[in-house]
C-alpha cells in the first residue's frame, strides 16, 4: 500500500530555521532519506513519514520538541500548498472552511479536517485513519499551527482560539505553546483540534487580504516559464470542484481569457495540455487510494462516465485503470 504524501510546501521555511540555528540543512534532509533542498521546490509531493522524520531529528538535535511552532513562526498560509488557492474567492468563514475540508487532498494524503458547530463553539479538528499520523506529536503540533493561522488569515489578527486540544502528552516547558497560541491548553486529550467562538464562521473571509499576500509571494526566477506549473495547480483545485473552464482558470489568475491563452501559447502549451497533464497525474494519486473506486476517480477528474476517463487514462498511461491499479497496489 502506497504511503501518504504531503505537498512539499508545509516545510517551507525549515531551511531558514535551521539556517538561523547555524546548521546546514543538506545533513537533516539526507538522514531522513529525502534529497537535500526539497523545500524549496514548487510543489512537490514527498513521504509523509519521511517529513515527519525530519521534524523530529530537528526537535531531538536541538533538544525543542516544540520545533514544528517555531517553523510555523516562519510561515503564513501558503504553507498549506494547492489548497490555499481555494481560499481565493468570496465566501463566509465557514464556506472558506469547507473548502479547505473539500480540497485537502489536494495537499495532503490521509489527513481530514471536521468543523463541528454548537451553539456558540466551533471545534475545527484533524483527523487520519493512520494512527502513526493521528498519535505523531509533531503532526498534531504543526497540524494545529496552520489551522491557527489559516483562522487569523481568514478572520484578521484579533481572532484566537479559546482553546486548544493536544492528543500527546505535555512537555516540560509548555511557554512556546502559550506565546503560539495564546490560549489554555489541554494534552493527553481525545481530539487534536481548536476551539473558538462560532460566531467568527459568519464573517466574510478577509479574501483581499490573501490575494495580497498572493501578489507577495515571491516570483519564479523566470515567471512565463513557470506560468504552465503554477496553472496546473489551480486547474487542480477546479477540476475538484468540477468547474474546470479557461474562463474560471483566468479569474483565478487574475488576467482575461485572450491573455492567458496568448501566455499559454507562448509556453508551448494549452488549456486542454494541462488539463491533461494534471487529470493523468492525480489519476495515479487517486488509484492508489484504495478507497476510492473507479467512479469516484472518474467523478473527482471532471468525467460524467467511467468509460471516457478510462480512455482518457489509457492513452496517457497505454493500460487501462483497472490494469495499472492492480500493478501499484501491494
Amino acid at each position: 500500500m502506497t504511503r501518504p504524501q504531503i505537498s512539499s510546501s508545509f516545510i517551507q521555511g525549515f531551511d531558514q530555521l535551521l539556517q538561523e540555528k547555524g546548521v546546514s540543512p543538506g545533513s537533516f534532509y539526507r538522514q531522513a532519506q529525502l534529497p537535500p533542498f526539497r523545500a524549496n521546490s514548487q510543489e512537490k509531493l514527498l513521504p509523509f513519514h519521511q517529513e515527519l522524520r525530519l521534524f523530529e531529528m530537528a526537535a531531538k538535535y536541538f533538544s525543542q520538541p516544540e520545533i514544528c511552532l517555531d517553523l510555523a513562526r516562519r510561515q503564513d498560509v501558503f504553507a498549506m500548498g494547492p489548497v490555499t488557492r481555494s481560499l481565493l474567492r468570496d465566501c463566509s468563514v465557514k464556506e472558506a472552511l469547507q473548502l479547505v475540508q473539500e480540497n485537502l487532498h489536494l495537499s495532503v494524503d490521509s489527513v481530514s479536517l471536521r468543523l463541528d458547530v454548537n451553539e456558540d463553539t466551533a471545534i475545527l479538528s484533524i483527523h487520519s485513519a493512520d494512527p502513526s499520523l493521528q498519535n505523531n506529536p509533531f503532526m498534531q503540533d504543526h497540524g494545529l499551527a496552520l489551522l491557527c493561522i489559516i483562522m487569523r488569515t481568514l478572520c484578521g489578527i484579533k481572532w484566537k482560539p479559546r482553546s486548544v486540544f493536544f492528543q500527546h502528552p505535555e512537555h516540560s516547558d509548555l511557554k512556546a505553546y502559550h506565546d503560539f497560541f495564546g490560549a489554555p491548553l489541554a494534552f493527553n486529550h481525545a481530539l487534536t483540534g481548536i476551539v473558538f467562538n462560532a460566531s467568527w464562521l459568519n464573517g466574510l473571509a478577509k479574501v483581499d487580504e490573501i490575494q495580497l499576500m498572493w501578489a507577495d509571494q515571491p516570483a519564479p526566477v523566470n515567471a512565463e516559464q513557470n506560468l504552465p506549473a503554477h496553472t496546473r495547480g489551480v486547474i487542480a483545485v477546479l477540476l475538484s470542484e468540477d468547474a474546470c473552464n479557461i474562463e474560471n482558470l483566468a479569474d483565478q489568475l487574475h488576467m482575461s481569457k485572450r491573455t492567458l491563452q496568448r501566455r499559454l501559447q507562448e509556453n508551448e502549451t494549452s488549456f486542454k495540455d494541462l488539463v491533461n497533464c494534471v487529470r493523468s497525474e492525480q489519476a495515479l494519486t487517486y488509484l492508489r487510494n484504495r478507497h476510492y473506486s473507479l467512479g469516484d476517480v472518474a467523478a473527482m477528474l471532471g468525467y460524467s462516465q467511467l468509460s471516457a476517463f478510462s480512455r482518457s487514462f489509457k492513452r496517457w498511461h497505454q493500460q487501462s485503470p483497472q490494469t495499472w491499479r492492480k500493478a501499484h497496489m501491494h
